[in-house]
């Protein structure tokens, strides 16, 4: 964010003395890398602490049908593969 500031305030400068803008592509780059870096162990996370939850479930209480059901629906809807969001995080190898 102090770098994002720090471009910005140069970019007014640029502005001021009539110069070319300078875009600074490494500073988009390194903050979409960086969002889906997030997203991505957002994923991890929320995909170990569902599994987490269902290892503190009886043997005797256990719905194979709904669990198949939940895992069907994270596949579908937020670890496929060819989900927008993940084409980028997919080639990581954490995913």
């Amino acid at each position: 964010m102090a770098l994002e500031d720090e471009a910005k305030e140069l970019n007014n400068l640029e502005t001021l003395f009539d110069l070319q803008k300078t875009f600074y592509k490494q500073l988009k780059d390194c903050k979409q890398e960086l969002l889906s870096l997030k997203y991505m162990w957002d994923l991890i996370s929320l995909v170990d602490n569902q599994f987490h939850s269902w290892t503190r479930t009886l043997w005797d209480k256990i719905d194979v049908e709904m669990l198949t059901q939940l895992i069907k629906e994270m596949t579908a809807k937020q670890t496929s593969p060819t989900a927008p969001q993940n084409k980028e995080i997919k080639t990581y190898k954490a995913f």
